[in-house]
């Protein structure tokens, strides 16, 4: 069990950040906000957030789950029901970071003869773009922000956010549902954290998290599968050695939101906001 402390905001000024919530990867809770604050709610992604003007407290206790999972082999691009993806219908949306209809995504796919044919393995679909990603990219250039599918496209050195830029451009481009996961990957543990162990908690800051994306895909039956290629490709070539790659995720995540390029009114404004991961001053 991790609980975390984080400090948000100071005074004067407006700042934004997403109150994680209990998922797949983790279960939250005791979160006390203090003082109170403004919360609102992304209708789209469906991301808890908070708004403050003033410095802020917020604590929670987070479980971290493993996940391990694998794909049905038999399922096929036809086996999505036509309201799941009605439902999801934002997820095959192009935005600035994510374009599956570029042309040079199209070429891949074309270069790749993979297509959304009836009786094509959804598996092997998404194995094969999941390993072009890890061919074709090259870690390195980490920022604060996210990288867009054009800058890993161009530049092909890039970080974990265009790494799951592109695998999710790739992906669009032939119809399959997903989404950017946003968090961090918890540090491993000093000897002060080790102490604390000992009484079954830790205190957690920002000081001990990591920036971190990755990609989850629809899968027909409503569950949702990991892929996290940047960590696997940093693995490979012994740069760690955290475990994450085509459906596994260890239980060093702290998940905050989902999504990317959002628009979020409040009272006479309209905040444009990138990604929803450290503190936002706006």
């Amino acid at each position: 069990m991790n609980q975390f402390n984080l400090q948000i905001g100071s005074n004067h000024t407006h700042a934004l950040f997403a109150i994680p919530q209990s998922d797949q990867y983790q279960t939250i809770s005791q979160i006390v906000i203090n003082p109170k604050v403004k919360i609102i709610r992304d209708k789209i992604w469906d991301n808890t957030i908070l708004l403050t003007n003033t410095k802020i407290g917020l604590t929670f206790h987070q479980q971290p789950k493993i996940i391990k999972q694998t794909i049905n082999p038999t399922l096929t691009i036809q086996d999505y029901a036509p309201r799941l993806i009605k439902e999801h219908s934002y997820l095959l949306e192009s935005n600035r970071f994510i374009n599956g209809q570029d042309s040079r995504i199209k070429k891949i796919m074309d270069d790749l003869k993979i297509a959304p044919i009836k009786d094509t393995s959804l598996l092997m679909m998404i194995k094969s773009l999941y390993i072009y990603t890890l061919d074709n990219l090259i870690y390195g250039k980490p920022i604060d922000n996210l990288y867009s599918y054009d800058q890993a496209l161009t530049e092909k050195i890039t970080d974990c956010g265009g790494f799951s830029t592109l695998l999710l451009s790739l992906l669009q481009s032939v119809n399959i549902p997903a989404r950017l996961v946003v968090g961090f990957l918890i540090k491993e543990e000093n000897t002060f954290q080790k102490v604390f162990r000992t009484f079954n908690f830790a205190l957690l800051t920002f000081n001990f998290l990591s920036m971190h994306v990755w990609v989850e895909v629809l899968l027909p039956d409503s569950t949702w599968f990991p892929l996290d290629p940047a960590v696997e490709w940093r693995r490979n070539r012994g740069l760690t050695k955290r475990q994450g790659g085509f459906g596994i995720i260890p239980a060093d995540r702290l998940v905050v939101s989902h999504g990317q390029d959002f628009i979020i009114p409040h009272s006479n404004n309209i905040y444009k906001v990138d990604l929803l991961q450290n503190p936002l001053i706006v």
